[in-house]
């Protein structure tokens, strides 16, 4: 059996943040696009999204711990074997650098690529923002406002169908952008007050500040979807 902490080359240990950075470097040779001469490409590529969606999950990763065996097993490898898939994450693992991960993100996002892959992923999960998060490469949760704007504006224009799941998890996930944008700007203020870098002051407060008017204005724009939301629920009401 396939170890899944082997195949996303981290410890047992690892943190979240050592997976999903692993998940990063790794999903840049793997993806299809990079691989379009591998008629198994997509389903390695699929297998491996997987992995790692098992081991980012508390519960799924705990079962995985507990049991050896995957909590989706229904789901996971299809017809190819886990030797396999191992073989061919061993193959790429490794031969990532930072240039390259910077390079990829910056022609990725807001691609045509990006937008094709949001718009397949939000057919396939019914709008799960979520899911969507984690299968979109190169994305965070700072990109939460970015793919609502994208997703409401192929619903007003009939592109994708509006879901019960994308309005419930749209909310749910501008709350938490919102939580954490107020735990930054809260960071923020305290590295404010606290900095004593006479050299430094200038510099320090010029990209605080920037920290700062970004978050505003990302609270802002959470905010107005929020009530945007609430607004068009008690109208129904």
């Amino acid at each position: 059996m396939v170890d899944f902490y082997e195949v996303a080359g981290v410890s047992p240990s690892a943190t979240k943040e050592e997976i999903r950075k692993a998940y990063r470097k790794l999903v840049i040779k793997v993806h299809p696009d990079k691989n379009r001469d591998d008629p198994d490409a997509t389903s390695k590529f699929q297998s491996l999204q997987h992995i790692f969606e098992v081991l980012l999950d508390e519960e799924k990763r705990k079962i995985y711990d507990e049991t050896g065996q995957d909590p989706d097993s229904d789901e996971c490898f299809g017809k190819l074997s886990p030797e396999d898939i191992l073989r061919f994450c061993r193959q790429h693992f490794g031969q990532v650098t930072e240039e390259r991960i910077m390079e990829m993100e910056r022609k990725y996002r807001g691609s045509k690529e990006e937008e094709e892959d949001l718009k397949q992923f939000y057919i396939r999960f019914q709008g799960n923002l979520q899911r969507i998060l984690f299968y979109i490469i190169c994305s965070d949760e700072s990109d939460i406002p970015r793919f609502v704007r994208f997703y409401d504006d192929c619903i007003s224009k009939g592109l994708l169908q509006s879901t019960r799941m994308y309005k419930q998890s749209k909310r749910k996930m501008l709350k938490r952008c919102k939580s954490i944008k107020e735990r930054n700007l809260s960071l923020v203020d305290s590295e404010q007050n606290n900095s004593t870098e006479e050299s430094n002051t200038s510099l320090t407060q010029l990209v605080l500040s920037n920290q700062k008017k970004r978050a505003v204005a990302w609270d802002s724009f959470c905010d107005a979807i929020l009530e945007k939301s609430t607004l068009s629920k008690s109208k129904r009401m």
